[in-house]
């Protein structure tokens, strides 16, 4: 390496050092990221076992342990509507290897309804969506109603009398809920629980007598009759519930908004690991097998861009803020 001094130049082996220090930290850090993952990778799933994040995050799992070589660990960090478990990821310091799951809950609803330890924009970033996934309002057999319109006159008759199941306060489930009540002009008593499965567990068991949650997680029980569909979220009729209006059929046309799932990692990951994370996922969920898999829950595979992520998501915390204002969701 040689130093320009005036217009002459002089060899300088300090410099020279200090080049090659540098090019070997560049190529050492690159290396790293290449190399990544040598070991297991935590993905933290902010709610219990049972709902659509936790099938979908198994489902994601599998495919990245497949595709990296290393076990992608599902942990389940449930609690104050998904808040807990993504603080923790946005918290890690490990280089990428704890990753978790974004839902419409966790970064575009909370940030409005809560008072969050991180900021979801800052302390997160986007790694790749997994899925679109409609919701579903059901209720339990016993409550004796076939129909929207026959929930919303029964709701009428004896307002406050019934209650609703949801995943925790502010999440979408809940927004939903309150949603169909305001424009429906009906009461109902909210029931907040940790997570979609706590809740659909009651909703079967009669404890509550009715809820709005993501279809892939409630699909077997209304297939084995447990619950009844009454109308979804999606812009048309889906061909595993064809009978089942939408919530524009039913009247109801500002109800109708899918729900998404995807993965995000600490802000301070490298984008190098962020990059090949996405890689993989793309892989997984553009294969015929996936898809598949997830069509059958009722969703359809996202794979696309960490950037494209990112749009979704910021384009929810637009569309969220309006409707949480406009539902006036407060913490409970």
């Amino acid at each position: 390496m040689h130093v320009v001094l005036g217009q002459k130049f002089v060899r300088s082996p300090v410099f020279a050092l200090l080049a090659l220090a540098g090019c070997a930290t560049i190529v050492g850090s690159v290396s790293a990221a290449e190399r990544y993952p040598t070991h297991a990778v935590k993905l933290i799933v902010p709610f219990p076992p049972g709902g659509t994040t936790d099938i979908l995050a198994r489902m994601m799992a599998e495919g990245l342990s497949q595709q990296l070589g290393q076990p992608f660990v599902v942990e389940n960090r449930a609690g104050a509507s998904g808040m807990i478990g993504s603080e923790f990821v946005a918290r890690a310091d490990d280089g990428g290897y704890t990753i978790g799951v974004a839902t419409v809950t966790t970064h575009a609803i909370n940030p409005f309804v809560h008072k969050l330890n991180f900021d979801v924009k800052k302390d997160l970033v986007p790694v790749s969506n997994m899925a679109f996934v409609p919701n579903v309002l059901v209720v339990n057999p016993t409550l004796g109603v076939k129909s929207l319109a026959e929930l919303t006159a029964l709701l009428k008759k004896d307002p406050g009398k019934y209650t609703y199941a949801t995943s925790g306060t502010g999440a979408e489930g809940h927004v939903g809920m309150v949603g169909y009540t305001k424009v429906s002009g009906t009461e109902a008593l909210h029931v907040p629980y940790k997570g979609g499965g706590p809740a659909i567990t009651d909703t079967v068991a009669g404890h509550t007598q009715m809820m709005q949650g993501n279809l892939p997680s409630l699909l077997p029980q209304i297939e084995a009759g447990k619950l009844v569909a009454l109308a979804v979220t999606s812009p048309a009729r889906l061909a595993v519930l064809p009978d089942v209006p939408t919530y524009a059929e039913a009247g109801y046309p500002e109800l109708a908004r899918s729900a998404w799932f995807g993965l995000v990692a600490p802000a301070n990951t490298s984008p190098e690991v962020v990059q090949r994370l996405n890689a993989a996922a793309t892989t997984v969920l553009s294969s015929a097998a996936t898809r598949a898999a997830i069509e059958k829950l009722g969703g359809t595979a996202a794979p696309g861009s960490a950037a494209e992520f990112g749009k979704t998501m910021d384009d929810e915390l637009t569309a969220q803020k309006a409707v949480v204002t406009w539902a006036n969701i407060k913490p409970e």
